[in-house]
């Protein structure tokens, strides 16, 4: 009886070690185009609020070998030099454009804010119609600063406008630190941007920290890449990965699924980073909290946060193989799918270690859900892990789009008689 018993507590473990290590990932039948790329790095909305419909897509090249890629990691000195900038299908020769190159990320992913950017690169006056790097054609208000980030990995996001019938913009005066592009482009009318391109980079000497590094570091990799970190938990240092399956597929981090594909309760479980860690006389339970941060729209999230899922009181004594099956407790909020109205909405898995049983009432509403009261007003501490995929209604995968404002005017503010541009030049970021 005893060699059975074994014999069937090791299978389980083999059968769960599997789910977390090579399990099957889920196949979703969402097309990933460039917009949710760029709505799945946050760079909508946190650089610019959406892309003209149809947006054209901009190809940039460093040293004539490395691709700027809608989020692909390049190093510090692959991106000395100012890089070749061009239009797919073209740009219009009959406009003139802008082109903006900017870090949402300064100085640190972990803590930077709606206000924290750095200008990096700024043309105007860029002759549509060339055929080659459009950049050589306009007037560099801001001459090309390579990225120099101090810690983190920063995303490096490129904009061109096209600006309003042939009106010029002038030798303004601008600021590389604090410059925001969506007051930019709110300033001079250049409404939303044509195309839009992005790269990550990290501090020279740490460009393979995702994959080289401990597996805490890796995670809270992955959650800075979605900005659950600081958005939606401030940084902590995890002791655990949530696997998170629906149906007979794993997800991974930030992937992008349809409501459809997330009707029932996940299947979730919490593997430690190294053994007892997540299951120990310090943490005997666990809560559970599914939120959505991106309430009603990404761009204005006034509902923030939308608590989708709640429990407490989860055992942790049954471990397989350092993995715990996050199930059983009292559940104080059931399971809501994700319904996104409009745009493409995190939905994120956070899970705490609690050192007692818990007392804690249901909230009184779904909507405007305080995640760090709850779990302050509940001694539950930093989080042990979290995780989270995107979501969107499969009919508005382009409503990041908004039609092109060919009545706009291009307003000019009085410091555009200036003979030359006065652009400080602190200390690269």
């Amino acid at each position: 009886m005893a060699g059975g018993t074994t014999s069937a507590v090791l299978a389980v473990a083999i059968v769960l070690l599997a789910r977390s290590v090579s399990a099957q990932q889920l196949v979703s039948s969402v097309p990933i185009t460039p917009v949710l790329q760029l709505q799945a790095a946050r760079v909508i909305p946190d650089v610019v609020n959406g892309v003209v419909s149809p947006a054209e897509n901009l190809t940039i090249i460093y040293g004539g070998v490395n691709s700027v890629g809608y989020g692909n990691e390049l190093t510090v000195n692959q991106t000395q030099a100012a890089p070749i900038v061009n239009v797919i299908n073209g740009s219009d020769p009959a406009s003139l454009y802008t082109l903006i190159l900017s870090d949402p990320d300064v100085p640190d992913p972990s803590v930077a804010g709606p206000n924290s950017s750095y200008l990096h690169y700024l043309v105007v006056n860029i002759t549509g119609g060339a055929s080659s790097n459009i950049a050589v054609t306009g007037v560099p208000l801001a001459p090309y600063q390579p990225p120099a980030p101090p810690s983190g990995l920063h995303r490096y996001v490129f904009q061109l406008y096209k600006q309003n019938a042939t009106a010029r913009i002038g030798n303004i005066s601008v600021s590389r630190s604090g410059f925001l592009p969506k007051t930019f482009a709110a300033t001079y009318g250049l409404g939303l941007p044509v195309a839009v391109n992005f790269f990550r980079a990290q501090p020279a000497g740490a460009n393979n920290l995702t994959t080289n590094s401990t597996p805490d570091v890796v995670e809270v990799q992955e959650l800075l890449r979605g900005r659950v970190i600081p958005q939606v938990v401030p940084p902590f240092t995890p002791l655990a990965r949530l696997n998170v399956s629906y149906g007979n597929g794993t997800l991974s981090y930030g992937q992008i699924i349809a409501p459809a594909e997330a009707t029932s309760p996940p299947a979730v479980y919490a593997q430690g980073i190294a053994p007892g860690t997540i299951y120990n006389s310090t943490f005997p339970y666990f809560t559970l909290a599914v939120v959505d941060p991106d309430a009603p729209d990404p761009t204005t999230p006034t509902s923030s946060l939308i608590l989708h899922y709640l429990k407490v009181n989860i055992p942790t004594n049954t471990p397989t193989a350092n993995i715990v099956n996050v199930t059983g407790g009292n559940v104080l909020q059931t399971y809501a799918p994700p319904g996104p109205p409009t745009g493409l909405h995190r939905y994120t898995f956070v899970l705490y270690g609690q050192g007692r049983l818990s007392n804690a009432t249901a909230p009184a509403s779904r909507s405007l859900f305080n995640l760090t009261s709850f779990a302050l007003n509940n001694t539950l501490g930093s989080p042990l892990a979290a995780f989270y995929f995107n979501s969107l209604r499969v009919n508005t995968t382009t409503a990041a789009f908004a039609p092109a404002n060919t009545n706009a005017t291009l307003v000019t503010p009085t410091a555009t008689n200036a003979t030359a541009a006065k652009v400080p030049a602190p200390a690269p970021k």
